[in-house]
């Protein structure tokens, strides 16, 4: 387990930096994932050989893939090892201490400052002038007429559009490798656009839908390239529906 004292140290630190507790997420008997590979031990996926359990604390960046992992020293509470998410195109994560097996608390400062560095590349990439919405609009929906529609959807055009959702949020899952937050995070989304299709109209909808596209974007750190994959994907699914719905 990881001491009170240097819990409460997390907490103030997250402070100190400009952040909110609340963006952060703790559990602290978390187990960590393992694989076993020329006699030592990496992070990050599941080893077929099944290895002793490890246990430790991991401080999450709300829905996103930015973890910081406090391996636990079974035998020194002041002494620590563990990995941190980077903000590169594939979320590489980071193990500390670079040398020796641990560190003690005040250099395990150290790495959680540059995970806070990672974080804050992350959202300077998250604050740019987004132009997914006007990309949209022109490639979507370019009626304008449909600006000012404020009609209900028919029976039969809920029945398509849910059907088209559904079948979206199996192509994203089929398209990304997605851990248990984001498939949660993915299927709240969609449902709540699914739902909005029996209480809104074709205006507000539209906004729902905009809005639903940028939301897992950014909850789920995806880069340009990533980006593009799931504006594809979402163009694809409703573009063949323009006409039929007014939407084009």
């Amino acid at each position: 387990m990881l001491l009170t004292k240097y819990r409460n140290d997390l907490y103030n630190m997250i402070n100190a930096e400009g952040f909110l507790p609340s963006d952060f997420s703790i559990d602290d008997k978390y187990e960590i994932p393992i694989i076993v590979s020329y006699g030592g031990r990496q992070y990050g996926a599941i080893s077929p050989i099944i290895p002793p359990k490890v246990y430790g604390l991991r401080l999450g960046y709300r829905n996103t893939q930015f973890e910081f992992i406090i391996e636990y020293n079974k035998s020194n509470y002041h002494q620590f090892s563990g990995y941190y998410t980077s903000f590169t195109p594939d979320n590489r994560h980071v193990k500390f201490p670079s040398r020796g097996s641990y560190c003690d608390y005040i250099q395990m400062e150290e790495y959680l400052l540059l995970w806070f560095n990672e974080i804050r590349e992350f959202q300077r990439q998250m604050t740019e002038p987004d132009l997914w919405s006007k990309a949209i609009h022109n490639q979507i929906f370019t009626n304008d007429s449909f600006e000012e529609n404020d009609d209900k959807f028919t029976d039969a055009e809920k029945e398509t559009l849910k059907n088209a959702i559904s079948k979206l949020e199996l192509t994203i899952k089929k398209s990304f490798e997605l851990n248990q937050h984001q498939n949660e995070y993915v299927n709240k989304r969609l449902k709540y656009l699914t739902d909005s299709v029996d209480r809104q109209n074709k205006f507000d909808w539209k906004g729902t839908l905009l809005q639903t596209m940028i939301s897992i974007g950014v909850n789920l750190s995806f880069d340009t390239h990533q980006g593009n994959i799931l504006f594809g994907l979402f163009q694809s699914a409703f573009v063949g529906l323009g006409h039929m719905l007014q939407l084009m």
